[in-house]
């Protein structure tokens, strides 16, 4: 029996689906990663396809030792470091962080 035009159109559309569905799950991560006492850097490996074009973090409580700023940097294909300018002391310091590739 012979497949119709209809069905070959709705199998390719089916494809495009799937494949933009498996694109978006490559394009947004998120987590929590953590300053430990004594140090002012965290490594986070994002698990993204390539380098995200943007990356947010935020810190989730008050540490024990006063942290003044924090941010991003060595923004990387497959990592990237969360720093604070001082020792966030016993507690540590937990941050929620997201990254995306493409346009917001």
């Amino acid at each position: 029996m012979e497949r119709s035009r209809e069905f070959d159109i709705l199998l390719r559309m089916l494809e495009e689906l799937k494949t933009t569905v498996r694109d978006d799950r490559n394009k947004k991560k998120s987590g929590t990663a953590t300053i430990a006492n004594g140090a002012t850097t965290v490594v986070v490996t994002h698990g993204l396809a390539r380098t995200p074009d943007h990356v947010w973090v935020t810190p989730k409580e008050n540490p024990t030792n006063a942290v003044t700023f924090w941010w991003a940097d060595t923004i990387g294909a497959t990592q990237f470091t969360i720093n604070v300018n001082a020792n966030p002391g016993a507690s540590g310091l937990d941050f929620d962080w997201r990254a995306i590739v493409g346009d917001l």
